[in-house]
């Protein structure tokens, strides 16, 4: 179907003008020359759409709108152009119509504004404020689908994505030509973006400056990803953890052997980087180029790879929604909660993605259902790990799932089990398995496993951390605003008795807090400004503004909300460090779509320290 544009203005000159930069980028036109021909032409031709200056005569641009969303039909989005704010209705009208000052406005900014707006309505896209920013959402679409709108619309710009390391896509005229994730830039980067499950997302249009790094095209870039990631998979798993060191090794006739690029790179960068891991970051070149060379090395005995000499299995489960990469990274093993969707058992994030979750939620005939780790399941993790080292083991909050009860039983029931494997591995000592109630869910919760992966690393010994992080779990402040008081009460979060005496208006949104472990009814507000400034004072509570805090941004697929949060959050809170992450199906199933919320934690001058990534 093509695409149709409706231009709807009083002045001929704007009108033809308008009208030929729309038609050179590929559309067709409709003319308008009064809101009596938009009313008609919307009506009858349905154009994808509506371009309007709102001082159009005999009908407003903005009564057009009104007076065909009164009649039910369904609207394409209206742009209107307007030349003073103070001409505009008090009241916007509710539904996709967008605001823009025609002063300065250039027919080229105008096609980017159509560009964008087709965009979004193609892959669930939301608009904050105007249209200078559109927010998505890798549960709405997949990152592969995004590049490909991307070249689709034509678009210039950058797609940041909100993860733990700065992250994103540049695309000039819809091809996509940079990419980076933290230092890695290239086709690296664009692999690792490909792998993505979940996360929001922005776009903003501009002219993108510096290097191309991507010089292939769309289809071989995707391709190569997907084969690159399944590759990876199979090779890493021949390796050894990444949290191990390397060690080059002057092996006999070392310099007389002849050598990879990569591998020679891979050598030069062994000695200064702290463990496999981070080898595999330093290396400018895919990770499966990488993992390759250094198993390469290793097979010649060039590279050695050393695990940890006192290490401590960090386990967690999925309610963290830790991402993967973020999981392998930093060694945190992360068991899968169950879910049932009308009788079918998935694993929250093995053969479930969030994508996949929210696109079967609207069509399930009865509600999802949760089930936690089983003690078998945390019976055959620990039998793996207790030969090798000690475990931590950090769950969701005891009052919102049995995750954590398990633990404990699994941990104490198979202590006499354990002992024996290390007698038979000729290791005397006996292990410590401690278990701990993250009295979270989330990101909140997975701020605390991460916490608890840092100070590991920098040498702490598993009582303290599991100490500390207990600690720190106490003073974790978490809002949380959901869609609608009635999606609780199906789930059970909150009774109708809880609810008595609240605001009951149609807009209103409840905001829970977690407290004590568990979900707590602290408000009820209209959607808006409104319901995030008491989100804020709710975060302030606890907190000694003249210090800093460390921030965890969660949505349910509400990434202009999380954006609005997110901008809120900075401006507030002297902010540190920010991690931010999708909830996952097994949360949502809980708080439902559309929740966004976060947790602040105010660290101690020495829990500062500990907390700091390494090299920071």
């Amino acid at each position: 179907m093509p695409t149709t544009v409706l231009v709807a203005h009083a002045s001929e000159e704007e009108r033809v003008k308008l009208s030929a930069a729309l038609h050179d980028a590929g559309y067709d036109v409709i003319k308008a020359a009064n809101g009596e021909e938009a009313l008609r032409s919307t009506a009858g031709m349905n154009p994808t759409v509506v371009v309007a200056h709102d001082a159009l005569e005999k009908v407003r641009a903005t009564q057009v709108y009104a007076r065909l969303r009164a009649t039910g039909l369904s609207l394409p989005p209206f742009v209107i152009l307007y030349d003073r704010p103070d001409e505009l209705p008090e009241d916007t009208p509710d539904g996709a119509i967008y605001f823009i000052p025609s002063g300065g406005l250039t027919p080229a900014a105008l096609v980017d504004h159509v560009r964008l707006i087709l965009l979004a309505d193609d892959i669930s896209g939301e608009f904050e404020d105007g249209l200078d920013v559109m927010h998505g959402d890798l549960t709405r679409t997949s990152f592969g689908d995004l590049v490909q709108a991307l070249q689709r619309h034509v678009l210039t710009g950058r797609v940041s994505f909100s993860l733990s390391t700065q992250a994103g896509v540049s695309t000039r005229e819809g091809v996509i030509v940079d990419a980076w994730w933290g230092e890695a830039r290239g086709r690296k980067a664009f692999n690792r973006l490909a792998g993505l499950p979940s996360g929001a997302f922005s776009l903003n249009l501009g002219e993108v400056a510096g290097e191309r790094t991507l010089d292939a095209d769309l289809a071989t870039l995707l391709t190569d990803a997907v084969d690159e990631r399944v590759e990876f998979e199979e090779a890493l798993a021949e390796l050894p953890s990444l949290e191990s060191r390397a060690e080059v090794r002057l092996v006999k006739n070392f310099f007389e052997l002849e050598f990879t690029e990569v591998e020679r790179l891979t050598i030069s960068r062994a000695q200064k980087a702290s463990s496999l891991g981070e080898l595999i970051d330093r290396v400018p070149a895919t990770d499966l180029e990488v993992v390759q060379a250094v198993a390469s090395l290793r097979s010649k005995a060039i590279l050695v790879l050393s695990e940890p000499v006192s290490r401590v299995h960090l386990v967690t489960d999925s309610t963290a929604d830790i991402l993967p990469a973020d999981a392998r990274r930093l060694g945190i093993t992360v068991l899968a909660v169950s879910l049932v969707l009308d009788a079918e058992v998935y694993k929250d994030g093995i053969d479930l993605t969030p994508e996949d979750f929210h696109r079967r939620l609207q069509g399930l005939r009865s509600l999802p259902v949760t089930n936690p780790v089983t003690r078998g399941e945390f019976m055959e993790v620990y039998r793996r790990f207790v030969t090798s080292g000690d475990i931590l083991s950090i769950h969701c909050s005891s009052k919102l799932s049995k995750s954590y009860d398990n633990a404990v039983a699994a941990a104490s029931e198979g202590m006499e089990e354990f002992l024996e494997l290390r007698r038979q591995a000729n290791v005397s000592v006996q292990p410590t398995i401690l278990t701990v109630d993250a009295g979270q869910a989330s990101n909140p919760m997975g701020m605390l496993v991460i916490f608890a992966a840092r100070m590991l690393r920098k040498g702490l010994g598993v009582r303290e951390v599991a100490a500390r992080i207990t600690s720190m779990a106490a003073r974790l402040r978490t809002v949380l605003l959901v869609a609608s008081l009635d999606s609780l009460q199906r789930t059970g979060e909150v009774r109708p008795e809880q609810v008595a005496g609240r605001q009951r208006r149609q807009d209103a949104r409840p905001i829970l807090v977690v407290k004590n472990g568990a979900l707590e009814l602290a408000d009820s507000v209209a959607g808006g400004t409104k319901a995030f400034s008491r989100i804020l004072e709710l975060l302030e509570e606890p907190i000694d503004p003249a210090r800093p805090v460390m921030a965890s941004l969660v949505h349910a697929s509400s990434p202009a909300g999380a954006a609005v949060l997110r901008r809120l959050l900075l401006s507030r809170f002297k902010v540190i460090e920010l991690m931010e992450n999708q909830i996952g199906p097994a949360v949502t199933c809980h708080v439902g779509p559309g929740a966004v919320g976060a947790a602040v934690f105010q660290p101690s001058d020495e829990e500062t320290e500990l907390l700091k990534v390494d090299g920071s």
